[in-house]
């Protein structure tokens, strides 16, 4: 991966939505099974919108590496914000 990918302060909250999304299912099903089943489909960043499956899941991991930290209420905004703007897609 490159040098110039966004750090987690670089990135829009729907794309850190979208790593709370993959992060969290990796925690709890492992990480072969998020990134085969629950990869991270950014939103925003051009750079990062261009990675394959395996570079998007592992920079999802590193930006949100200290997400269990984070206050449930922001944790929930950007998760949920990235949930419906996933949904709102499939339907186009």
């Amino acid at each position: 991966m490159s040098d110039e990918l966004p750090t987690w302060e670089e990135m829009t909250d729907l794309d850190k939505g979208a790593a709370l999304m993959h992060v969290w299912k990796r925690d709890r099903e492992g990480p072969a099974y998020a990134v085969e089943h629950y990869p991270v489909h950014y939103f925003d960043h051009p750079v990062l919108l261009a990675l394959d499956t395996v570079d998007a899941c592992t920079h999802a991991s590193i930006a949100a590496k200290n997400w269990r930290s984070m206050a449930v209420t922001k944790f929930d905004r950007l998760y949920d914000l990235a949930l419906d703007a996933s949904r709102n897609k499939k339907e186009d």
